[in-house]
């Protein structure tokens, strides 16, 4: 028998192969991992090829895509461009049509209000006039232009980030808001002030807005905003002041810094902090703020810090005295540096006091401890340069300097001496033992009484007035709503100068340059003038402007020299504004008595040597009834058909001018 042969794998007749064993326990493997294994036909380079035809095909995809990206892109932005077109020719068509309307409504209330006004002034006496103007009609003609639908329209045109002082709700939102943090350095702080006092301005000029309608209720309302608008600047200015002294000892360590300044339009703020007690140390410059100062040497060694502030707002409280600011405040802060912080394993420690939050005001002299106050003649005086303002109208040759005095309420000179005026730099030089608040001021009542004056008619709605004063003649001239200076030109006011504004708001923005003409009853007792009766001077300027469009008014020099109840008021018939008679001329002026009964015409020569006074009719509600018969019909025709605002604008002028009380 031969060898045995071993069994072959599988079956001869192509059956399945039989698996050994670790085949067995790698199927059982890839069983249970799930592990796929592919296999390909193809070779290395088809592969290759493969892959280049699916790069490809992608890359087609992804420049479809792009493109169909950008063609939205430039969809979307022609369809933006289309509606923002659409948009605005909607909102022009809605700026046009509400211009349309208040337009016709304010002529519609022009007659309405002058035809009311009409039949309501030749019907009822004086007294009953006087009290329904109070009410009704004196407030209906005012807002026939500045009515609130036109100034609601003007602030939306004319949009601003700070609120407008007339949306009551927006500002006691401001000042709420502002309360609830401060500024950290000097810069922003700035910013933040001058944004608070053009809040105060505009609450200013709806104050004398309001004061110009007789709406004490509304005066008082703006008076307490300015006053607590004031107040926040102040606590602005004192927090950010005791954080900056805080850290002031960081600064002196980290940066050998002690001076730090800001400067913003014509508001001025600049920090001296006595870290280096340098004992010789006498001369303060400080160019970034156009401020020096040359301190005593009392300073050298006193741990104190100075604060200097040139503010562009005068006090809102009036003083008791003729002296009035122009051109801000200068205000001197003497203040204690609180203790330094410590530092002990990267701890920092402060001292909690008052001083975190709050100001030590030392004020000067400087206290010493277990010595009495020196008298005032033993203070040595702090010499101060500063700079007016381009826009203070400057008429002396030297200005005078004071101090504000807080329990008074005047403006104080003792204690400023050696004052310097070098009118081309505008620099002010003075040596001053009151470290306050200081100012250049003059007197307020210096423009009174008035020499003469007249309003002449350029136009059936337009009026020139011719103000003679001791030192100026002034052309203003009135037109519907408002008025605006033309003479003299005054170079430091150029920037508002010609602006229609108010009667009131154009002469308060003079006043703030020095140009003073906003005589009240408590200046009477500075000059000669004889205060009228409020009621009787008011009502004296809103019968005599309704003769503003056919007849040249003015003054007459006997008015002075009457009592508080009557007023005297001479007219001239002008046919034609182009060339109209003068009043030294002409024999046909026409003299009004104003008394509490109403107005009168009178016989009176202003060339006389005493006053004698007869009167040619009895006394009317009116003066069309007073002039009916006594001048040309056409000229009452022109009265009848005046403009309401225009005339309006008039007996605003000429009573914020108070011409009766403080005039001849």
């Amino acid at each position: 028998m031969g060898p045995k042969k071993k069994p072959q794998k599988g079956n001869q007749q192509g059956g399945p192969v039989k698996m050994t064993r670790k085949e067995k326990a790698l199927a059982k493997k890839i069983e249970r991992g799930k592990i796929k294994l592919q296999f390909t036909r193809h070779s290395a380079s088809e592969m290759i090829n493969d892959v280049n035809c699916i790069a490809e095909r992608w890359r087609e995809v992804a420049r479809r895509m792009e493109q169909e990206r950008l063609q939205k892109e430039v969809e979307a932005v022609a369809k933006a461009k289309e509606e923002a077109r659409i948009a605005k020719e909607t909102h022009d068509a809605w700026v046009k049509a509400e211009e349309d309307r208040l337009t016709a409504e304010r002529k519609y209330f022009s007659a309405a209000a002058y035809n009311l006004l009409t039949i309501l002034r030749s019907t009822l006496y004086f007294s009953l006039w006087t009290a329904y103007s109070h009410t009704c009609a004196l407030r209906f003609t005012s807002e026939i232009f500045l009515s609130e639908d036109v100034i609601q329209w003007k602030r939306y045109l004319e949009s601003s980030r700070l609120p407008h002082a007339s949306n009551e709700a927006a500002l006691n939102t401001f000042l709420d808001v502002m309360r609830e943090t401060f500024d950290q350095e000097l810069e922003p702080l700035m910013e933040t002030l001058i944004d608070i006092f053009m809040v105060a301005t505009g609450a200013e000029e709806i104050c004398l807005t309001r004061e110009q309608k007789g709406d004490a209720e509304g005066v008082a309302i703006y008076r307490s905003y300015m006053q607590r608008l004031y107040d926040l600047a102040d606590w602005r200015l004192d927090q950010t002041t005791a954080y900056l002294l805080h850290r002031s000892h960081e600064y002196w360590r980290d940066k050998q810094q002690n001076i730090f300044c800001a400067k913003a339009q014509n508001w001025k703020l600049a920090f001296w902090i006595n870290h280096p007690k340098n004992p010789r140390f006498r001369m303060l410059d400080l160019p970034e703020v156009d401020v020096a100062m040359n301190l005593p040497k009392q300073f050298a060694l006193a741990n104190v810090a100075i604060r200097l502030q040139h503010r562009m707002a005068d006090p809102i409280t009036k003083s008791k005295n003729s002296y009035m600011a122009i051109g801000g405040t200068f205000v001197i802060d003497v203040l204690g540096i609180p203790p330094p912080s410590k530092i002990v394993k990267n701890w920092t420690l402060d001292q909690v006091s008052s001083t975190l939050s709050s100001l030590i005001r030392i004020g000067y002299p400087i206290p010493v401890i277990g010595q009495a106050t020196p008298a005032p003649g033993a203070v040595l005086p702090i010499g101060v340069v500063f700079f007016l303002p381009d826009y203070i109208i400057h008429l002396n040759a030297n200005p005078e300097v004071g101090w504000w005095d807080e329990e008074e309420e005047i403006w104080q000179t003792d204690g400023v001496t050696d004052i310097l005026y070098e009118a081309d730099s505008r620099k002010v030089s003075i040596q001053t033992t009151k470290a306050k608040t200081l100012a250049v001021i003059h007197n307020r009542v210096r423009q009174f009484p008035y020499l003469s004056w007249n309003i002449r008619p350029i136009s059936e709605q337009g009026a020139v007035m011719t103000l003679v004063t001791p030192l100026l003649t002034f052309t203003i001239e009135i037109g519907i709503g408002w008025c605006k200076l033309l003479a003299p030109v005054f170079s430091e006011c150029t920037s508002f100068a010609a602006e229609e504004v108010p009667p009131k708001v154009m002469l308060k923005r003079f006043s703030k340059c020095g140009i003073h003409l906003l005589p009240s009853d408590d200046d009477a007792e500075h000059i000669k003038a004889t205060v009228k009766d409020g009621e009787l001077e008011r009502f004296t300027c809103l019968d005599m402007a309704f003769a503003a469009p056919a007849f040249t008014i003015a003054s007459s020099k006997w008015n002075i020299s009457l009592d508080k109840d009557h007023c005297l008021v001479r007219l001239l018939e002008v046919p034609d504004p182009v060339a109209p008679p003068t009043l030294e001329k002409s024999k046909v002026v026409k003299t009004l008595n104003y008394t509490i009964k109403g107005s009168a015409l009178a016989e009176l020569s202003e060339k006389a040597d005493s006053y004698s006074e007869v009167l040619l009719t009895e006394h009317h509600a009116s003066l069309l009834l007073a002039l009916k018969g006594n001048v040309l019909d056409e000229s009452l025709q022109k009265v009848e058909k005046g403009n309401a605002a225009f005339t309006e604008c008039v007996k605003d002028l000429a009573y914020a001018l108070r011409l009766f009380s403080f005039g001849p």
